[in-house]
């Protein structure tokens, strides 16, 4: 898993931080080289500038360190992980059932 967006506040509005996607690249790479699934958690709560979004939104879904989620955004975060794996899960017992 990838690390969620991780916002700072800049020049009065909140940005995602600078080094946050190199890392994510790097990571995304490292487990295709080795043979490791990866899942994008950045991606899948909407990627750059979603802390900024998810603090405005009623309820806010983040804490106001802008890097942990709110109970709110816990329970969204759960909801799109339970999602990829039940997708990867058909997937593994689609290619199983052609064979």
């Amino acid at each position: 898993l990838s690390p969620l967006d991780h916002g700072e506040k800049h020049r009065g509005a909140i940005r995602t931080r600078l080094n946050l996607e190199p890392m994510i690249k790097i990571q995304r790479r490292v487990a295709h080289q080795n043979g490791c699934a990866f899942y994008s958690l950045f991606d899948a709560m909407g990627g750059e500038g979603t802390m900024g979004r998810w603090a405005r939104s009623k309820p806010r879904l983040v804490g106001g360190d802008l890097t942990h989620v709110s109970k709110y955004g816990a329970r969204i975060l759960g909801a799109l992980i339970y999602k990829a794996l039940m997708s990867g899960f058909k997937g593994h017992l689609d290619r199983e059932a052609r064979r």
